[in-house]
């Protein structure tokens, strides 16, 4: 359990996705700006400075130009991701975020949509039926190629970086896993981050990570030890505790079925509400359609303490093992949790009064 309080505890504007006109009211003290059109991103800031709240960090691409960013990619995907990286630091340097947060890296050699549902469309057009398994995915050669591009691709822009943007610093994301995705290993994402020297740091993804320890069934708690120093913030969401997929009923179920390849949907921590509340006809839309046949599988989530997740999922031993510095960075979707519980989230950790005891109080 985490003892400290955290120095900040801060929560994505991604949850007010075309529910903006929340963040007028919410008691927010800190924010991560997340990826937004240009004009969005401008309404955003002005509330955001009439409440006085600090952005932490800012989610790359800000702004985003409909295209994700791909740190492992090559030719004309590289040139577009470092010019997008500039455009973030440029945003990052004039609100005063420590952070540029970015993803590890893909394994995709052209452009794809940053649009999530976009991008899954994009992948299993890509990679076809995905008869891979992600064990043998992030073993590939081709995996490991990505990854090594990605250290390659940041040492040279690496040392601009630092003499335009002193006070800003990149920090790589771990990934869900989804056959194209790169730093699905937290190991992955270290490794990245050793050979650059100390100037980028970790974003961890609980919710990620939890999706990863599923699907690989591999344990995580020594390498959060090996690499706390570098973990400068957190990512904080739930994903079902890794139980469920698209592409199967379980990770443990043999025969897959075609669609993704799990569920990340960033669902908030604590289980105060009825999932199935989400899926009725009015609410399951284009945006959230392809998780509608999973969401009615789920019965219910309720309670306010450790029951409400996966017995599975170690979120308070994986905190524990942090630095009680880490950053903690609430990152729910408003598509699938209504903004009355993401708000309630963010209100009993900022009071020290979070039901799963993991921010101190």
């Amino acid at each position: 359990m985490v003892k400290d309080q955290p120095t900040e505890i801060a929560l994505s504007t991604g949850c007010f996705i075309r529910q903006e006109q929340h963040l007028a009211t919410a008691d927010i003290h800190a924010v991560e700006l997340s990826s937004h059109s240009e004009a969005t991103i401008k309404d955003i800031l002005t509330t955001l400075e009439a409440k006085e709240v600090r952005i932490l960090s800012v989610h790359c691409p800000c702004p985003s130009r409909g295209s994700g960013l791909n740190l492992g990619g090559e030719g004309e995907s590289w040139q577009k991701t470092s010019q997008s990286i500039v455009e973030g630091m440029n945003i990052a340097s004039a609100v005063g975020a420590k952070y540029l947060v970015i993803h590890a890296f893909y394994c995709i050699p052209s452009e794809f949509p940053s649009d999530d549902l976009k991008r899954a469309e994009f992948l299993r057009t890509f990679f076809g039926d995905i008869s891979q398994g992600i064990a043998e995915y992030v073993r590939s050669d081709y995996y490991r190629e990505c990854r090594n591009n990605a250290i390659v691709n940041l040492k040279t822009i690496l040392p601009a970086l630092k003499r335009e943007y002193p006070k800003q610093k990149i920090v790589l994301e771990n990934l869900n896993p989804r056959i194209g995705y790169g730093g699905i290993l937290l190991s992955d994402v270290m490794e990245i981050a050793e050979s650059l020297d100390g100037d980028v740091g970790i974003c961890l993804d609980v919710g990620h990570l939890s999706l990863s320890a599923a699907a690989l069934g591999v344990e995580f708690e020594q390498v959060i030890i090996d690499a706390k120093d570098m973990i400068l913030t957190t990512h904080l969401h739930q994903n079902f505790g890794g139980r469920y997929c698209v592409d199967r009923n379980w990770y443990s179920d043999a025969t897959t079925q075609a669609g993704l390849q799990e569920v990340d949907i960033h669902l908030p921590l604590t289980g105060q509400y009825r999932v199935l509340e989400m899926v009725s006809e009015e609410n399951v839309n284009g945006d959230n359609s392809a998780f509608k046949s999973i969401l009615q599988g789920v019965v219910q989530y309720e309670g306010s303490n450790n029951s409400a997740l996966h017995p599975d999922v170690p979120v308070e031993r994986w905190l524990s093992l942090l630095n009680s510095s880490t950053h903690r960075v609430f990152e729910f979707d408003s598509r699938y949790a209504p903004i009355k519980h993401i708000l309630d989230e963010i209100s009993w950790a900022q009071n020290g009064k979070h039901p799963l005891n993991l921010f101190g109080g």
